[in-house]
C-alpha cells in the first residue's frame, strides 16, 4: 500500500516539477510581451487598448515598496534615533522583534533526486 502511494508521489511530485518549468518559461514569455505593449502604449500616450472580444487592456501605475527585512528595519530606527535625538534601543528591540514573530510547524516530503 504504502509503496503505491510512493511511487504515486514521486509521478505527481515529477509531474508539477515539468508544468512548474513550462509555466516559467510562459511568464518569461509574458513578461518579454507586456514590456513591448507598455513601451507602445508610453510612447503613444495610451491607457487602454480595446480587443476585438470587447475586453480591453489597461496601463496602470504601480508603486511597489522594498520589504521590510531586519537589517531595513534596524538601519531605520538607528536613523530615527539621530534624525530626532532619541535613544530607542536598537539591538534589544530588534531581539524583542524576531523574538515575538509567530512560528508554525508543519511536516512536508521533499523528492530529492
Amino acid at each position: 500500500m504504502i509503496k503505491k502511494s510512493i511511487l504515486q508521489y514521486i509521478q505527481v511530485d515529477t509531474n508539477i516539477q515539468n508544468l512548474n518549468e513550462q509555466l516559467k518559461q510562459q511568464r518569461k514569455n509574458k513578461e518579454i510581451l507586456s514590456q513591448d505593449i507598455i513601451d507602445f502604449c508610453k510612447n503613444n500616450s495610451k491607457t487602454k487598448i480595446n480587443l476585438p472580444d470587447g475586453s480591453f487592456l489597461v496601463l496602470n501605475k504601480t508603486n511597489t515598496y522594498q520589504s521590510l527585512s531586519y537589517n531595513f528595519i534596524e538601519e531605520k530606527i538607528k536613523e530615527f534615533n539621530s534624525k530626532f535625538a532619541t535613544n530607542i534601543p536598537t539591538k534589544e528591540l530588534m531581539f524583542f522583534i524576531k523574538q515575538e514573530r509567530n512560528n508554525k510547524q508543519s511536516f512536508e516530503l521533499k523528492h530529492k533526486s
